[in-house]
């Protein structure tokens, strides 16, 4: 068979681009067959003269589209002929509830009809969310993540470039910058919000947050937020954790 790859050396195309568009057009045609594997990453690199680093991009790129993946110690392999697929997103959330599937939705429409989700749950195993992210570090143009309030969050984030991140709810202390995320400040928002309603509450002779059945520890930055407000405010105050009895 033919290769595959097709490189004009004089071309404003970049050749990373080359290779990852002669691959594509390969699968449209029929040529390259699901299954299909495609010449090494050497050969390629020899046979147009290329720098190691120029086919590796490409190779990732099609990884991240899921139209190839490797096979350690054998190579390259052709493991989807979907080349509509413009987005394969990475979604990683700590469990399956009604706001989680409201969320996804929202995603899943956002994104629109070419694009592939792939949707995992750590349910606060913290073993569970440091190997699921890095056996999939590489293979989505995208990751959404809902992550563990955890001291080594950070550390397991860190492989994933700020370009393809996107956080959810909770940003991980000591965190690098430059990522993109939606999340939530318990401290101050508590704060805020409590300060809205301070004359009602300071009728009361005692006021109390209550922690109910929480599947793992409540953010500390919340309870704070409620013990600073009102110390502030000089409101007696109660924190108490409790669980519902049947």
């Amino acid at each position: 068979m033919n290769s595959p790859i097709q490189i004009e050396q004089i071309s404003t195309v970049p050749k990373y681009l080359q290779i990852s568009d002669s691959i594509i057009n390969s699968i449209e045609s029929g040529a390259l067959k699901k299954g299909a594997k495609l010449p090494s990453i050497n050969e390629i690199c020899n046979e147009n003269k290329l720098a190691r680093e120029t086919v590796v991009k490409a190779f990732n790129q099609l990884k991240e589209k899921g139209l190839i993946a490797s096979v350690h110690g054998k190579g390259f392999y052709v493991s989807s002929t979907n080349t509509l697929t413009k987005n394969r997103i990475f979604i990683f959330f700590d469990t399956f509830t009604s706001y989680k599937e409201t969320l996804y939705n929202a995603i899943k429409e956002a994104f629109g009809p070419n694009t592939i989700l792939d949707i995992y749950f750590h349910h606060f195993n913290f073993e569970v969310f440091k190997n699921t992210i890095a056996t999939h570090i590489g293979n989505y143009t995208a990751y959404i993540i809902l992550p563990m309030n955890h001291a080594k969050t950070a550390s397991v984030l860190k492989p994933i470039p700020n370009d393809k991140l996107f956080l959810l709810d909770i940003r991980p202390s000591n965190f690098k910058t430059g990522f993109v995320g939606v999340y939530q400040d318990f401290e101050n928002d508590i704060k805020e919000t409590l300060f809205t309603i301070v004359n009602q509450i300071v009728k009361y002779n005692l006021f109390k947050l209550i922690f109910r059945n929480t599947i793992t520890d409540p953010p500390k930055t919340l309870e704070k937020g409620f013990m600073d407000f009102c110390q502030n405010n000089q409101i007696a105050h109660e924190v108490s954790y409790e669980k519902i009895t049947s």
